[in-house]
């Protein structure tokens, strides 16, 4: 993977280079107005290409051309549907064939082949080359804002690829087509249980099952019914063992095993999905003499399960690898790498589903993800944060569905409580010949604020290979209870209010500033000089002679403020300069005096009176205002 992330990440005894952050305007290097974002030698395929922010002209050379064979605006590429007259043979270079499939089927799966998922731009097209690749961006406005991914895939020298033309997309509509179709709309059988056997499993039971190869199971199936489901699905945990291994192949929660947590969250992707009749998984799973299903129930309710799986008989040769699912957790994470799969031999990494328990609203991630491979002293997968590996981009609450990722849960409020992401490697998967070390950063270090990281690795390996997972006691499986945010009684919350005359002024969440914010928010406003104003509309229950208090944040870049109420000022100036840099604090309530107050509603004016000179900015930030 070639993307922006700091340059600054060298070595990891450095902590501080490691942790680094600016994760965007780098490049390979820049010839004239294109900034090269990443290259690679063939035969290969681009396989993936997203963006946070896609602008300026996408170009694309290949096997050494001067003319690139892509040249299109970065967001037309990455968004717009297939065109109607997609089956007429375009002019040579004509780049409006540069247009992609509309959505088939449930249109909460977006465009299957690229498109735009909770701010997050994507391309998934394959792009084959025989020599050489080389990704640019001609002209962005703000180039060293840009944010971006682009992943290869290559194959060993003597593999016959044929190089990306229009000619040959269109040569291949037909095949794209039924690609589109088969992942737009999963097969109904696969939640079909009309046929499913029903397992009751007491507390403390097992059930266990052999199959006999050689053979393959297709298809995995079913529905958990308890009492309390969120806890059930946690408390079932599935395992797998394929030809007599020394510990199973597959081991995880039965929840989230079907690739979200914590509880049954609705999802349809190519792989696996989670649906109101039944979840599914559609990974191939490959033995050659035999497997043995076992699901042990250690928690202290009765579960029942209607499933049922597809096998079929298949000629085993030693180049089929088994399939693994394994889960891990930690709750007092110390490690900033995070390690999601860490494993020797040889074998593919194909995905990754993680769940987060947040304690506060804020953001939870920053963290990039890294892959070391065959004992890389360098990572040669190296992100820019967690919601851009999972597909998505600026922490969007948004939930999506895909074929290939998708975000199953965000609890709230803000980013707190429980979030659940997915990302499955179907174009893209990792192969290693030895091992590999698949982390995610843990941002910020250490677990500072509580935060709990658990996840589902997924990949294949030869009979050989040795990873690190450890079954996890179901006392350390179970889920965290939801909390809420802490609220002043009589505050009007501020991030709640009508804007009705200025700019940049939003909502922000304060749960990671570690103060005492209420609704663990506030609203925050980016002025930029001195003399510009935000008015904001307010209620009251009663006209009247009202003293008026305002519940303000401090922080290192803050500015100093009048306030009006409509229309009379308050006489006073308040600093919000905190004092050193990163501070962010709930300043003590501030009393505008008594001022008249209309039924219904009002105003409050608020105007940039200027700065201190060690802030470096103008900002504002109001918790609330209350009334009495």
């Amino acid at each position: 993977q070639h993307s922006s992330y700091d340059r600054a990440s060298k070595n990891p005894d450095d902590k501080k280079g490691w942790n680094a952050n600016r994760d965007h305007g780098n490049y390979v290097r820049q010839d004239g107005d294109e900034y090269v974002m990443a290259e690679a030698t063939g035969p290969g395929a681009i396989v993936r290409i997203w963006s946070a922010n896609p602008q300026g002209t996408l170009r694309i050379y290949l096997d050494g051309s001067s003319e690139p064979v892509v040249a299109a605006p970065t967001k037309q590429i990455t968004v717009l549907s297939w065109q109607a007259d997609n089956r007429k043979p375009q002019p040579a270079g004509q780049q409006e064939a540069w247009v992609f499939p509309k959505p088939v089927g449930d249109p909460a799966r977006s465009t299957t082949l690229c498109g735009r998922r909770a701010a997050g731009w994507n391309l998934y097209l394959p792009i084959p080359f025989r020599k050489s690749a080389r990704v640019t961006v001609d002209k962005p406005p703000q180039p060293e804002r840009l944010y971006y991914h682009v992943n290869f895939q290559t194959f060993p020298p003597e593999t016959d690829v044929p190089t990306f033309t229009w000619a040959l997309l269109q040569q291949n509509l037909d095949v794209l087509n039924r690609i589109r179709q088969e992942l737009a709309a999963p097969p109904a059988e696969v939640r079909d249980l009309s046929d499913a056997e029903m397992l009751e499993l007491p507390a403390g039971q097992a059930e266990l099952q052999e199959f006999y190869g050689p053979a393959a199971i297709t298809l995995l199936k079913g529905r958990v019914e308890a009492d309390d489901l969120r806890a059930a699905l946690r408390d079932v945990v599935l395992k797998i063992t394929f030809d007599g291994a020394s510990r199973p192949q597959v081991w995880a929660p039965i929840g989230d095993f079907f690739g979200t947590m914590p509880g049954p969250n609705r999802y349809d992707s190519l792989p696996m999905g989670v649906a109101p009749e039944a979840s599914y998984s559609r990974w191939y799973m490959p033995f050659r003499e035999i497997a043995v299903l076992e699901l042990v129930n250690e928690g202290p309710q009765t579960v029942t399960i209607d499933g049922g799986l597809v096998t079929e008989p298949i000629d085993w040769n030693e180049n089929l690898g088994y399939f693994h699912a394994k889960w891990r957790r930690t709750r007092k994470n110390t490690t900033f790498d995070w390690p999601i799969l860490e494993c020797t031999g040889r074998g593919r990494f194909v995905g990754a589903a993680l769940g987060v328990f947040n304690p506060v609203s804020g953001w939870w991630g920053e963290g990039d993800e890294k892959v070391w491979v065959d004992g890389e002293t360098f990572p040669s997968t190296f992100g820019t944060g967690s919601e851009d590996y999972f597909g998505y981009a600026w922490c969007n609450r948004a939930l999506f569905i895909h074929p290939y990722h998708n975000q199953t849960l965000c609890e709230g409020p803000g980013n707190g409580n429980h979030t659940s992401v997915n990302r499955f490697h179907v174009v893209d998967s990792i192969p290693f010949q030895k091992s590999i070390r698949f982390a995610i950063e843990d941002w910020p270090l250490g677990n500072t604020i509580g935060k709990d990281y658990c996840s589902t690795a997924y990949w294949y390996a030869d009979a050989k290979q040795k990873d690190f997972f450890e079954p996890v006691p179901r006392p350390e499986r179970l889920p965290q209870a939801k909390w809420k945010p802490h609220k002043i009684k009589g505050l009007i919350e501020a991030e709640t209010l009508r804007v009705t005359s200025g700019q940049d002024a939003s909502r922000q969440e304060m749960g990671s500033f570690g103060g005492t914010w209420s609704g663990a928010a506030h609203l925050f406003w980016r002025p930029t000089g001195a003399g510009q104003a935000l008015e904001l509309a307010f209620p009251a229950r009663e006209a009247g002679e009202k003293e008026v208090l305002l519940h303000l944040t401090k922080s290192w870049d803050y500015g100093q403020f009048r306030f009006r109420v409509n229309g009379t000022a308050a006489d006073l100036i308040v600093d919000l300069y905190s004092g050193r840099q990163g501070k962010c604090v709930r300043r003590t309530p501030v009393s505008l005096g008594r001022l008249k107050i209309e039924k219904g509603t009002n105003t409050l004016r608020i105007e940039v009176a200027g700065k201190s000179e060690a802030s470096p900015g103008y900002y504002f930030g109001l918790d609330g205002l209350m009334i009495r």
